[in-house]
Protein backbone atom coordinates (compact mmCIF):
# COMPACT_ATOMS: atom_id res chain seq x y z
CA UNK A 1 0.00 0.00 0.00
CA UNK A 2 2.50 2.04 0.53
CA UNK A 3 3.87 2.42 -2.89
CA UNK A 4 0.25 3.14 -3.89
CA UNK A 5 0.18 6.19 -1.56
CA UNK A 6 3.06 7.66 -2.85
CA UNK A 7 2.01 7.53 -6.63
CA UNK A 8 -1.66 8.41 -6.15
CA UNK A 9 -1.87 11.24 -3.68
CA UNK A 10 1.72 13.20 -4.08
CA UNK A 11 -0.01 15.29 -6.82
CA UNK A 12 -2.58 16.09 -4.89
CA UNK A 13 -0.08 16.99 -1.72
CA UNK A 14 2.07 18.99 -4.06
CA UNK A 15 -1.00 20.91 -4.94
CA UNK A 16 -2.72 21.65 -2.06
CA UNK A 17 0.95 22.89 -0.45
CA UNK A 18 1.34 24.75 -3.62
CA UNK A 19 -1.50 27.57 -2.38
CA UNK A 20 0.31 27.58 0.99
CA UNK A 21 4.32 27.77 1.22
CA UNK A 22 5.62 27.07 -2.18
CA UNK A 23 7.97 28.88 -4.48
CA UNK A 24 7.59 29.63 -8.15
CA UNK A 25 10.78 30.47 -10.79
CA UNK A 26 10.27 32.24 -13.74
CA UNK A 27 12.98 32.08 -16.22
CA UNK A 28 12.77 34.05 -18.88
CA UNK A 29 15.04 34.06 -22.15
CA UNK A 30 14.36 37.13 -24.02
CA UNK A 31 18.17 38.50 -24.38
CA UNK A 32 20.09 35.55 -25.54
CA UNK A 33 22.63 37.78 -27.12
CA UNK A 34 23.98 39.05 -24.16
CA UNK A 35 24.09 35.48 -22.59
CA UNK A 36 22.27 36.72 -19.51
CA UNK A 37 19.01 34.87 -18.10
CA UNK A 38 16.37 37.26 -16.04
CA UNK A 39 14.94 35.26 -13.53
CA UNK A 40 11.74 35.80 -11.33
CA UNK A 41 11.12 34.21 -8.02
CA UNK A 42 8.15 34.05 -5.78
CA UNK A 43 7.94 33.21 -2.33
CA UNK A 44 4.41 32.37 -1.58
CA UNK A 45 2.74 33.19 1.90
CA UNK A 46 6.40 34.23 3.54
CA UNK A 47 4.77 35.35 6.61
CA UNK A 48 4.23 31.89 7.76
CA UNK A 49 7.73 31.05 8.29
CA UNK A 50 7.73 33.08 11.56
CA UNK A 51 10.69 34.64 10.67
CA UNK A 52 11.47 38.42 10.10
CA UNK A 53 14.13 37.82 7.26
CA UNK A 54 13.87 36.12 4.31
CA UNK A 55 17.50 34.97 3.30
CA UNK A 56 17.78 33.64 -0.12
CA UNK A 57 21.21 31.96 -1.45
CA UNK A 58 22.73 30.44 -4.53
CA UNK A 59 24.44 27.39 -4.22
CA UNK A 60 28.14 27.64 -4.49
CA UNK A 61 28.86 24.44 -6.26
CA UNK A 62 27.28 21.98 -8.27
CA UNK A 63 27.87 19.14 -10.70
CA UNK A 64 31.36 18.91 -9.84
CA UNK A 65 33.58 18.36 -6.37
CA UNK A 66 34.36 21.86 -6.89
CA UNK A 67 33.34 25.47 -4.93
CA UNK A 68 32.83 27.33 -8.25
CA UNK A 69 30.89 30.04 -6.54
CA UNK A 70 27.83 31.15 -9.55
CA UNK A 71 26.93 34.21 -7.33
CA UNK A 72 29.98 35.61 -9.29
CA UNK A 73 27.42 35.47 -12.06
CA UNK A 74 24.16 36.95 -10.88
CA UNK A 75 23.35 40.75 -11.16
CA UNK A 76 20.46 43.49 -10.44
CA UNK A 77 19.18 41.60 -7.45
CA UNK A 78 16.12 43.32 -6.33
CA UNK A 79 13.01 42.22 -4.13
CA UNK A 80 8.95 43.80 -3.64
CA UNK A 81 6.22 42.55 -2.08
CA UNK A 82 3.26 41.13 -4.10
CA UNK A 83 1.88 44.90 -4.48
CA UNK A 84 4.86 45.60 -6.07
CA UNK A 85 6.64 47.77 -2.89
CA UNK A 86 10.54 47.73 -3.29
CA UNK A 87 12.00 45.65 -0.09
CA UNK A 88 15.66 46.54 1.50
CA UNK A 89 17.88 43.54 0.58
CA UNK A 90 21.57 43.14 2.56
CA UNK A 91 24.00 40.38 1.01
CA UNK A 92 25.04 38.48 4.08
CA UNK A 93 28.11 36.56 2.76
CA UNK A 94 29.20 35.78 -1.12
CA UNK A 95 26.21 33.83 -1.93
CA UNK A 96 23.44 34.96 0.95
CA UNK A 97 21.13 37.72 0.60
CA UNK A 98 18.67 38.92 3.02
CA UNK A 99 15.25 40.83 2.73
CA UNK A 100 13.14 41.82 5.80
CA UNK A 101 9.59 40.33 5.49
CA UNK A 102 7.30 42.34 7.66
CA UNK A 103 3.69 41.78 7.34
CA UNK A 104 3.99 40.65 3.29
CA UNK A 105 2.40 37.92 1.78
CA UNK A 106 4.55 36.81 -1.10
CA UNK A 107 7.75 38.08 -1.84
CA UNK A 108 9.23 37.86 -5.46
CA UNK A 109 12.87 38.17 -6.25
CA UNK A 110 14.41 39.20 -9.66
CA UNK A 111 18.16 39.20 -10.80
CA UNK A 112 20.03 38.32 -13.79
CA UNK A 113 22.41 35.49 -14.50
CA UNK A 114 25.27 35.38 -17.13
CA UNK A 115 25.29 32.00 -18.56
CA UNK A 116 27.75 30.84 -21.53
CA UNK A 117 29.79 27.75 -20.78
CA UNK A 118 28.67 25.13 -23.02
CA UNK A 119 29.24 21.61 -21.16
CA UNK A 120 27.65 19.35 -19.02
CA UNK A 121 28.73 21.20 -15.57
CA UNK A 122 28.33 24.64 -17.09
CA UNK A 123 24.83 26.46 -18.41
CA UNK A 124 24.75 29.00 -21.21
CA UNK A 125 22.13 30.97 -23.61
CA UNK A 126 22.64 32.20 -27.18
CA UNK A 127 20.54 32.81 -30.47
CA UNK A 128 20.65 29.16 -30.70
CA UNK A 129 19.73 27.31 -27.41
CA UNK A 130 19.59 27.62 -23.47
CA UNK A 131 21.07 24.99 -21.72
CA UNK A 132 20.60 24.60 -18.02
CA UNK A 133 22.22 23.35 -14.78
CA UNK A 134 19.30 24.86 -12.97
CA UNK A 135 21.72 25.11 -9.68
CA UNK A 136 23.48 27.53 -11.56
CA UNK A 137 21.00 29.54 -11.93
CA UNK A 138 18.05 29.14 -9.22
CA UNK A 139 18.08 31.00 -5.80
CA UNK A 140 16.92 28.98 -3.04
CA UNK A 141 15.72 29.41 0.50
CA UNK A 142 18.34 27.47 2.77
CA UNK A 143 15.82 27.32 5.60
CA UNK A 144 13.15 26.08 3.54
CA UNK A 145 14.69 23.67 0.58
CA UNK A 146 11.52 21.33 1.28
CA UNK A 147 9.20 23.57 0.07
CA UNK A 148 7.73 22.41 -3.24
CA UNK A 149 8.72 24.54 -6.32
CA UNK A 150 7.70 24.88 -9.99
CA UNK A 151 9.35 26.27 -12.76
CA UNK A 152 8.15 28.30 -16.07
CA UNK A 153 10.36 28.94 -18.87
CA UNK A 154 9.57 31.49 -21.19
CA UNK A 155 11.40 31.07 -24.61
CA UNK A 156 10.67 31.61 -27.93
CA UNK A 157 8.00 30.06 -29.79
CA UNK A 158 9.83 28.06 -31.96
CA UNK A 159 11.86 26.54 -29.23
CA UNK A 160 11.33 22.81 -27.76
CA UNK A 161 12.01 22.06 -24.76
CA UNK A 162 13.41 18.77 -22.99
CA UNK A 163 13.98 17.59 -19.73
CA UNK A 164 13.28 15.04 -17.08
CA UNK A 165 11.50 17.61 -14.81
CA UNK A 166 7.84 16.30 -14.15
CA UNK A 167 5.37 19.08 -15.88
CA UNK A 168 2.25 20.87 -14.93
CA UNK A 169 -0.64 19.65 -16.69
CA UNK A 170 -2.47 22.03 -18.78
CA UNK A 171 0.31 24.52 -18.64
CA UNK A 172 3.30 25.56 -21.20
CA UNK A 173 6.80 24.84 -20.29
CA UNK A 174 6.10 24.84 -16.50
CA UNK A 175 7.57 21.89 -14.05
CA UNK A 176 7.30 21.18 -10.92
CA UNK A 177 8.98 19.39 -7.78
CA UNK A 178 8.53 18.21 -4.59
CA UNK A 179 11.90 20.01 -3.26
CA UNK A 180 14.53 22.36 -4.90
CA UNK A 181 16.71 19.57 -4.90
CA UNK A 182 14.56 17.54 -7.30
CA UNK A 183 14.12 20.36 -9.00
CA UNK A 184 17.72 21.27 -10.08
CA UNK A 185 18.25 17.62 -10.38
CA UNK A 186 16.80 18.06 -13.77
CA UNK A 187 18.93 19.69 -16.55
CA UNK A 188 17.36 21.50 -19.81
CA UNK A 189 17.79 21.77 -23.10
CA UNK A 190 15.55 24.34 -24.99
CA UNK A 191 16.06 25.22 -28.52
CA UNK A 192 15.79 23.24 -31.55
CA UNK A 193 17.73 20.31 -31.03
CA UNK A 194 17.19 16.64 -32.76
CA UNK A 195 15.08 14.62 -30.74
CA UNK A 196 14.77 10.83 -30.68
CA UNK A 197 12.38 8.26 -28.35
CA UNK A 198 12.75 4.44 -27.71
CA UNK A 199 11.27 2.43 -24.74
CA UNK A 200 13.11 -0.47 -23.25
CA UNK A 201 12.10 -2.76 -20.39
CA UNK A 202 8.97 -0.31 -19.60
CA UNK A 203 10.64 2.33 -19.70
CA UNK A 204 11.01 5.35 -22.27
CA UNK A 205 13.71 7.31 -22.89
CA UNK A 206 14.21 10.24 -24.70
CA UNK A 207 17.51 11.76 -26.24
CA UNK A 208 18.19 15.23 -27.94
CA UNK A 209 21.48 16.05 -29.81
CA UNK A 210 22.34 19.73 -29.82
CA UNK A 211 23.82 20.96 -32.65
CA UNK A 212 23.97 17.46 -34.49
CA UNK A 213 25.08 18.72 -38.27
CA UNK A 214 23.99 15.33 -39.37
CA UNK A 215 27.48 14.44 -37.93
CA UNK A 216 26.58 10.14 -37.21
CA UNK A 217 23.93 7.72 -37.63
CA UNK A 218 21.54 8.30 -35.20
CA UNK A 219 19.77 4.78 -35.66
CA UNK A 220 23.02 3.15 -34.98
CA UNK A 221 23.33 5.40 -32.11
CA UNK A 222 20.29 4.74 -30.62
CA UNK A 223 20.84 0.88 -31.48
CA UNK A 224 23.92 1.56 -28.95
CA UNK A 225 21.84 3.15 -26.67
CA UNK A 226 19.37 0.16 -26.45
CA UNK A 227 22.58 -2.00 -25.48
CA UNK A 228 23.45 -0.01 -22.84
CA UNK A 229 20.34 0.51 -20.96
CA UNK A 230 19.51 -3.03 -21.31
CA UNK A 231 22.60 -4.50 -19.81
CA UNK A 232 23.22 -2.00 -17.10
CA UNK A 233 18.90 -2.27 -15.87
CA UNK A 234 18.01 -5.85 -16.34
CA UNK A 235 21.25 -7.83 -16.55
CA UNK A 236 23.36 -5.65 -14.21
CA UNK A 237 21.05 -4.10 -11.31
CA UNK A 238 17.93 -5.98 -12.16
CA UNK A 239 16.09 -2.84 -11.35
CA UNK A 240 13.87 0.15 -13.92
CA UNK A 241 13.97 2.89 -11.38
CA UNK A 242 12.20 5.32 -13.48
CA UNK A 243 9.46 5.21 -15.65
CA UNK A 244 11.37 7.69 -18.01
CA UNK A 245 14.75 8.91 -18.67
CA UNK A 246 16.16 11.50 -20.84
CA UNK A 247 19.73 11.93 -22.40
CA UNK A 248 21.18 15.14 -23.34
CA UNK A 249 23.71 14.72 -25.82
CA UNK A 250 26.00 17.92 -26.51
CA UNK A 251 28.20 17.38 -29.94
CA UNK A 252 31.07 19.35 -29.30
CA UNK A 253 35.08 20.03 -30.78
CA UNK A 254 36.84 19.92 -27.37
CA UNK A 255 37.04 16.20 -26.21
CA UNK A 256 34.10 16.33 -23.87
CA UNK A 257 32.62 14.85 -20.81
CA UNK A 258 29.22 14.05 -18.69
CA UNK A 259 27.40 14.87 -15.63
CA UNK A 260 24.93 12.61 -14.23
CA UNK A 261 21.43 13.02 -12.52
CA UNK A 262 18.72 10.63 -11.57
CA UNK A 263 16.73 10.70 -14.24
CA UNK A 264 19.29 12.25 -17.00
CA UNK A 265 22.08 12.66 -17.75
CA UNK A 266 24.11 14.87 -20.03
CA UNK A 267 27.02 14.26 -22.25
CA UNK A 268 29.09 16.20 -24.35
CA UNK A 269 31.19 14.36 -26.86
CA UNK A 270 33.89 15.27 -30.16
CA UNK A 271 32.66 15.69 -32.98
CA UNK A 272 34.98 14.03 -35.05
CA UNK A 273 35.18 11.31 -32.70
CA UNK A 274 31.49 10.09 -33.34
CA UNK A 275 32.00 10.30 -36.99
CA UNK A 276 35.39 8.44 -36.88
CA UNK A 277 32.96 5.50 -34.69
CA UNK A 278 30.37 6.48 -33.12
CA UNK A 279 30.74 3.25 -30.92
CA UNK A 280 33.67 4.63 -29.13
CA UNK A 281 31.77 7.06 -26.88
CA UNK A 282 30.35 3.39 -25.23
CA UNK A 283 32.09 3.82 -22.15
CA UNK A 284 31.41 7.34 -21.61
CA UNK A 285 27.84 6.63 -22.27
CA UNK A 286 27.88 3.50 -19.80
CA UNK A 287 29.64 5.30 -17.17
CA UNK A 288 26.86 7.85 -17.01
CA UNK A 289 23.93 6.30 -17.00
CA UNK A 290 25.29 3.54 -14.54
CA UNK A 291 25.42 6.83 -11.88
CA UNK A 292 21.64 6.02 -12.02
CA UNK A 293 22.66 3.48 -9.13
CA UNK A 294 25.95 4.13 -8.51
CA UNK A 295 25.96 7.98 -6.59
CA UNK A 296 22.38 8.72 -7.83
CA UNK A 297 20.49 6.27 -5.64
CA UNK A 298 23.21 4.29 -3.89
CA UNK A 299 25.12 7.34 -1.77
CA UNK A 300 27.71 7.70 0.67
CA UNK A 301 25.98 9.33 3.68
CA UNK A 302 27.88 12.70 3.27
CA UNK A 303 26.23 12.88 -0.44
CA UNK A 304 22.66 12.35 0.50
CA UNK A 305 21.43 15.23 0.80
CA UNK A 306 23.73 18.27 -0.37
CA UNK A 307 25.17 21.23 1.33
CA UNK A 308 25.31 23.89 -1.01
CA UNK A 309 27.37 26.51 1.12
CA UNK A 310 30.34 24.18 1.17
CA UNK A 311 32.75 21.33 0.32
CA UNK A 312 30.44 17.70 0.52
CA UNK A 313 33.06 15.25 1.82
CA UNK A 314 33.33 11.70 1.39
CA UNK A 315 36.48 8.89 1.03
CA UNK A 316 34.21 6.79 -1.28
CA UNK A 317 34.33 8.00 -4.54
CA UNK A 318 37.18 5.52 -5.28
CA UNK A 319 33.92 3.18 -5.69
CA UNK A 320 30.88 5.81 -6.71
CA UNK A 321 33.42 6.99 -9.60
CA UNK A 322 35.91 4.20 -10.37
CA UNK A 323 33.61 1.88 -9.73
CA UNK A 324 31.39 2.83 -12.35
CA UNK A 325 34.35 3.54 -14.99
CA UNK A 326 35.18 -0.61 -14.04
CA UNK A 327 31.60 -1.32 -15.21
CA UNK A 328 31.33 1.37 -17.81
CA UNK A 329 34.00 -1.25 -19.45
CA UNK A 330 32.55 -4.47 -18.30
CA UNK A 331 29.45 -3.30 -20.15
CA UNK A 332 31.16 -2.87 -23.44
CA UNK A 333 32.52 -6.42 -23.52
CA UNK A 334 29.23 -8.24 -21.95
CA UNK A 335 27.06 -5.86 -24.37
CA UNK A 336 29.48 -7.17 -27.47
CA UNK A 337 31.12 -4.18 -28.01
CA UNK A 338 34.72 -5.01 -26.56
CA UNK A 339 36.02 -8.74 -27.32
CA UNK A 340 37.59 -10.31 -24.19
CA UNK A 341 41.02 -9.10 -25.44
CA UNK A 342 40.01 -5.51 -25.59
CA UNK A 343 38.68 -5.56 -21.98
CA UNK A 344 41.57 -7.18 -20.39
CA UNK A 345 44.01 -4.79 -22.66
CA UNK A 346 41.96 -1.72 -20.82
CA UNK A 347 42.44 -2.97 -17.61
CA UNK A 348 46.07 -3.36 -18.39
CA UNK A 349 46.37 0.06 -19.42
CA UNK A 350 44.79 0.96 -16.52
CA UNK A 351 47.45 -0.50 -14.30
CA UNK A 352 50.23 0.58 -16.69
CA UNK A 353 49.11 4.27 -15.77
CA UNK A 354 48.52 3.36 -12.41
CA UNK A 355 51.90 1.57 -11.85
CA UNK A 356 53.76 4.89 -13.47
CA UNK A 357 51.97 7.27 -11.00
CA UNK A 358 54.53 8.29 -8.84
CA UNK A 359 51.34 9.92 -6.90
CA UNK A 360 50.13 6.26 -5.53
CA UNK A 361 53.20 6.61 -3.02
CA UNK A 362 51.66 9.37 -1.14
CA UNK A 363 47.71 9.39 -1.79
CA UNK A 364 45.50 6.19 -1.25
CA UNK A 365 42.16 6.01 -3.39
CA UNK A 366 40.25 7.25 0.05
CA UNK A 367 42.75 10.05 0.25
CA UNK A 368 42.39 11.17 -3.31
CA UNK A 369 38.20 10.85 -2.98
CA UNK A 370 38.37 13.21 0.52
CA UNK A 371 40.69 15.79 -1.92
CA UNK A 372 38.87 15.68 -4.74
CA UNK A 373 37.74 19.15 -3.87
CA UNK A 374 41.07 20.06 -4.46
CA UNK A 375 40.99 18.89 -8.11
CA UNK A 376 40.88 22.58 -9.56
CA UNK A 377 44.30 23.32 -8.86
CA UNK A 378 47.15 22.77 -11.24
CA UNK A 379 49.28 22.13 -8.31
CA UNK A 380 47.35 19.25 -6.38
CA UNK A 381 47.07 16.89 -9.98
CA UNK A 382 50.29 16.82 -11.02
CA UNK A 383 51.75 13.50 -10.87
CA UNK A 384 53.81 13.40 -7.77
CA UNK A 385 51.08 14.91 -5.91
CA UNK A 386 47.81 12.74 -6.15
CA UNK A 387 46.13 9.63 -7.88
CA UNK A 388 43.08 9.53 -10.30
CA UNK A 389 40.83 8.16 -7.79
CA UNK A 390 38.87 6.91 -10.97
CA UNK A 391 41.38 5.33 -12.22
CA UNK A 392 42.72 3.76 -8.98
CA UNK A 393 38.91 2.85 -8.00
CA UNK A 394 38.42 0.83 -11.13
CA UNK A 395 41.37 -0.98 -10.91
CA UNK A 396 40.25 -1.92 -7.13
CA UNK A 397 37.03 -2.75 -8.66
CA UNK A 398 38.11 -5.10 -10.71
CA UNK A 399 40.49 -6.99 -8.13
CA UNK A 400 37.72 -6.95 -5.97
CA UNK A 401 35.38 -8.40 -8.13
CA UNK A 402 37.77 -11.06 -9.20
CA UNK A 403 38.66 -11.83 -5.76
CA UNK A 404 35.33 -12.66 -4.72
CA UNK A 405 34.55 -14.73 -7.51
CA UNK A 406 38.03 -16.61 -6.47
CA UNK A 407 36.87 -17.03 -2.74
CA UNK A 408 33.27 -17.80 -3.14
CA UNK A 409 34.10 -20.43 -5.88
CA UNK A 410 31.84 -18.09 -8.85
CA UNK A 411 28.75 -17.65 -6.29
CA UNK A 412 28.95 -14.22 -5.31
CA UNK A 413 30.94 -11.08 -7.52
CA UNK A 414 31.01 -7.34 -7.57
CA UNK A 415 27.77 -7.82 -9.06
CA UNK A 416 26.01 -8.52 -5.92
CA UNK A 417 27.59 -6.00 -3.91
CA UNK A 418 25.89 -2.93 -6.26
CA UNK A 419 22.35 -5.02 -5.88
CA UNK A 420 22.37 -5.80 -1.96
CA UNK A 421 23.43 -1.95 -1.62
CA UNK A 422 20.47 -0.90 -4.43
CA UNK A 423 18.13 -2.53 -2.20
CA UNK A 424 18.99 -2.27 1.02
CA UNK A 425 20.13 1.46 0.67
CA UNK A 426 18.53 3.46 -2.28
CA UNK A 427 15.21 1.48 -2.17
CA UNK A 428 15.20 2.52 1.54
CA UNK A 429 16.84 5.87 0.54
CA UNK A 430 19.27 6.30 3.24
CA UNK A 431 23.23 6.85 2.58
CA UNK A 432 25.60 3.81 3.44
CA UNK A 433 28.99 4.88 5.49
CA UNK A 434 31.70 4.87 2.89
CA UNK A 435 34.26 2.41 2.64
CA UNK A 436 33.46 0.81 6.48
CA UNK A 437 29.80 -0.39 4.87
CA UNK A 438 31.30 -1.63 1.30
CA UNK A 439 33.42 -3.91 3.40
CA UNK A 440 30.79 -5.32 5.25
CA UNK A 441 29.20 -6.64 2.61
CA UNK A 442 31.55 -7.77 0.69
CA UNK A 443 32.34 -9.42 4.01
CA UNK A 444 28.81 -11.00 4.73
CA UNK A 445 28.37 -12.05 0.61
CA UNK A 446 31.98 -14.17 0.96
CA UNK A 447 32.42 -15.26 4.54
CA UNK A 448 36.19 -13.64 4.58
CA UNK A 449 37.26 -10.52 6.03
CA UNK A 450 38.58 -8.21 3.31
CA UNK A 451 40.04 -5.59 6.10
CA UNK A 452 43.30 -6.34 4.88
CA UNK A 453 42.30 -5.67 1.42
CA UNK A 454 41.03 -2.28 2.10
CA UNK A 455 43.32 -1.28 4.83
CA UNK A 456 46.17 -1.81 2.27
CA UNK A 457 44.89 -0.70 -0.79
CA UNK A 458 42.00 1.50 -0.26
CA UNK A 459 43.15 3.38 2.85
CA UNK A 460 46.98 2.59 2.31
CA UNK A 461 49.44 3.08 -0.32
CA UNK A 462 50.50 -0.57 -0.68
CA UNK A 463 50.79 -1.98 -4.17
CA UNK A 464 47.75 -4.19 -5.02
CA UNK A 465 49.12 -7.99 -5.39
CA UNK A 466 48.38 -8.08 -9.12
CA UNK A 467 50.65 -11.06 -10.22
CA UNK A 468 49.39 -13.53 -7.20
CA UNK A 469 45.54 -12.79 -7.78
CA UNK A 470 45.52 -12.76 -11.70
CA UNK A 471 47.19 -16.06 -11.58
CA UNK A 472 45.08 -17.73 -9.17
CA UNK A 473 41.92 -16.73 -11.58
CA UNK A 474 43.72 -17.94 -14.48
CA UNK A 475 45.46 -14.38 -16.11
CA UNK A 476 48.65 -14.41 -17.56
CA UNK A 477 50.08 -10.91 -16.61
CA UNK A 478 53.47 -10.13 -18.15
CA UNK A 479 55.51 -6.86 -18.33
CA UNK A 480 57.88 -5.26 -20.60
CA UNK A 481 59.82 -2.51 -21.65
CA UNK A 482 58.42 -0.12 -24.72
CA UNK A 483 59.74 2.64 -26.01
CA UNK A 484 56.53 5.52 -26.52
CA UNK A 485 56.30 9.05 -27.29
CA UNK A 486 57.51 11.59 -24.48
CA UNK A 487 55.92 14.69 -25.19
CA UNK A 488 58.18 16.32 -23.22
CA UNK A 489 56.14 17.89 -20.31
CA UNK A 490 52.99 17.26 -17.59
CA UNK A 491 49.54 18.08 -18.17
CA UNK A 492 46.23 18.00 -16.62
CA UNK A 493 42.64 18.01 -17.28
CA UNK A 494 39.91 19.96 -15.31
CA UNK A 495 36.94 17.83 -16.53
CA UNK A 496 35.95 19.31 -20.11
CA UNK A 497 38.68 22.23 -19.70
CA UNK A 498 41.61 22.45 -21.45
CA UNK A 499 44.89 20.71 -20.82
CA UNK A 500 47.20 22.98 -18.30
CA UNK A 501 50.83 21.93 -17.97
CA UNK A 502 51.76 21.48 -14.77
CA UNK A 503 55.25 20.47 -15.46
CA UNK A 504 58.12 20.79 -18.00
CA UNK A 505 60.98 18.47 -18.73
CA UNK A 506 64.19 20.10 -18.34
CA UNK A 507 65.82 20.36 -21.67
CA UNK A 508 63.17 18.60 -23.26
CA UNK A 509 62.08 19.56 -26.89
CA UNK A 510 58.95 21.17 -25.39
CA UNK A 511 60.90 23.51 -23.15
CA UNK A 512 63.42 24.73 -25.67
CA UNK A 513 60.01 25.43 -27.38
CA UNK A 514 59.20 27.55 -24.97
CA UNK A 515 56.04 25.98 -23.25
CA UNK A 516 55.86 27.00 -19.61
CA UNK A 517 53.84 26.14 -17.04
CA UNK A 518 50.39 26.69 -16.86
CA UNK A 519 50.39 26.97 -20.32
CA UNK A 520 46.76 25.41 -22.03
CA UNK A 521 47.17 22.85 -24.57
CA UNK A 522 44.17 23.60 -27.31
CA UNK A 523 45.81 20.94 -30.09
CA UNK A 524 48.57 18.67 -31.00
CA UNK A 525 49.46 19.23 -34.53
CA UNK A 526 45.88 20.54 -35.30
CA UNK A 527 44.17 18.22 -33.76
CA UNK A 528 42.03 18.30 -30.16
CA UNK A 529 43.59 16.87 -27.39
CA UNK A 530 43.01 12.85 -26.43
CA UNK A 531 41.59 11.74 -22.94
CA UNK A 532 45.21 11.98 -21.52
CA UNK A 533 47.91 14.07 -23.07
CA UNK A 534 49.85 11.07 -24.11
CA UNK A 535 47.18 9.93 -26.66
CA UNK A 536 47.73 13.19 -28.80
CA UNK A 537 51.24 11.45 -29.47
CA UNK A 538 50.16 7.70 -29.31
CA UNK A 539 50.28 6.79 -33.02
CA UNK A 540 53.10 9.42 -33.73
CA UNK A 541 56.80 8.33 -34.74
CA UNK A 542 60.42 9.21 -33.23
CA UNK A 543 61.27 12.60 -34.82
CA UNK A 544 57.92 13.65 -35.86
CA UNK A 545 57.43 17.64 -35.89
CA UNK A 546 54.98 18.58 -32.92
CA UNK A 547 53.10 21.48 -33.24
CA UNK A 548 51.58 22.45 -30.12
CA UNK A 549 48.37 25.48 -30.02
CA UNK A 550 48.80 26.70 -26.61
CA UNK A 551 47.39 29.47 -24.84
CA UNK A 552 48.99 31.65 -22.45
CA UNK A 553 46.69 34.67 -20.59
CA UNK A 554 45.41 36.13 -23.45
CA UNK A 555 47.48 34.85 -26.35
CA UNK A 556 47.99 32.34 -28.57
CA UNK A 557 50.95 30.31 -29.51
CA UNK A 558 52.18 27.85 -31.91
CA UNK A 559 55.31 25.97 -30.23
CA UNK A 560 57.15 23.70 -32.50
CA UNK A 561 59.68 20.83 -31.71
CA UNK A 562 60.88 17.17 -32.51
CA UNK A 563 59.34 14.57 -30.55
CA UNK A 564 61.37 12.07 -29.12
CA UNK A 565 60.57 9.22 -27.65
CA UNK A 566 61.22 6.95 -23.82
CA UNK A 567 61.04 3.66 -22.51
CA UNK A 568 58.63 3.05 -20.04
CA UNK A 569 57.30 -0.56 -18.12
CA UNK A 570 53.96 -1.42 -19.62
CA UNK A 571 51.75 -4.43 -18.88
CA UNK A 572 50.11 -7.09 -20.89
CA UNK A 573 46.81 -9.21 -19.68
CA UNK A 574 45.58 -12.24 -21.33
CA UNK A 575 43.98 -15.76 -20.57
CA UNK A 576 46.32 -18.44 -19.70
CA UNK A 577 46.88 -20.81 -21.75
CA UNK A 578 45.99 -23.78 -19.41
CA UNK A 579 43.53 -23.27 -17.48
CA UNK A 580 41.53 -25.37 -14.21
CA UNK A 581 37.69 -25.58 -14.91
CA UNK A 582 37.65 -24.03 -11.49
CA UNK A 583 39.30 -20.80 -13.62
CA UNK A 584 37.38 -21.67 -16.68
CA UNK A 585 34.24 -21.63 -15.18
CA UNK A 586 35.14 -18.16 -12.96
CA UNK A 587 36.32 -16.53 -15.96
CA UNK A 588 33.75 -17.15 -18.67
CA UNK A 589 30.52 -15.90 -15.14
CA UNK A 590 33.20 -12.76 -14.95
CA UNK A 591 32.82 -11.97 -18.98
CA UNK A 592 29.18 -12.88 -19.02
CA UNK A 593 27.73 -11.43 -16.07
CA UNK A 594 27.21 -14.47 -14.04
CA UNK A 595 25.72 -15.61 -11.69
CA UNK A 596 22.46 -13.25 -12.30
Amino acid sequence: MKRFIGLFFLPLLFSTTLSAQSIQYDVFLDDPGSHFFRVNMTVQNVQKSNRDTLSVAIPAWCCLYQIRDFAQYVQNVRAQTETGAPLEIRKKDKQTWQVPIGKTGSVTMSYRVFGNDLSPFGTQLNKKHAFINPALILFYLPEERNWPVSVTFHAPANWRILTAATPVPGQVNQFRAASYDDLVDNPVEIGSFVKRSFTSDGARYDVGFYDYQNSFDLNEFVKMLKRIVHEETVEILHDVPFKRYVFLFQIVDSYGSGMEHANSCVISFNRNRAQKNVRDLVSLIAHEFFHVWNVKRIKPKNLFRYDWTKENYTRALWFAEGGTSYYAALVRERAGFWTEADLLSHFAKRITQEENDPGRFVESPEQASFNCWFEKYPWYVRPENSISYYRSGEILSFLLDLKMRLDTRGRFGLDDVLRFMNGWFAKRQVGYNDSADILGIVNSLTGKNYADFFRDYVSGTKRPPYEILFKQVGLRFVSQEEKVPDPGFSAERNFDKPFVVTAVEPRSGASKAGLHLNDQVLKVNGHPTGLYIEDSFRHFPEGKWVDLLVRRGSKTLHLKYRLTFKTVKKYRLERAAALTDLQKRILNDWLAGLPK
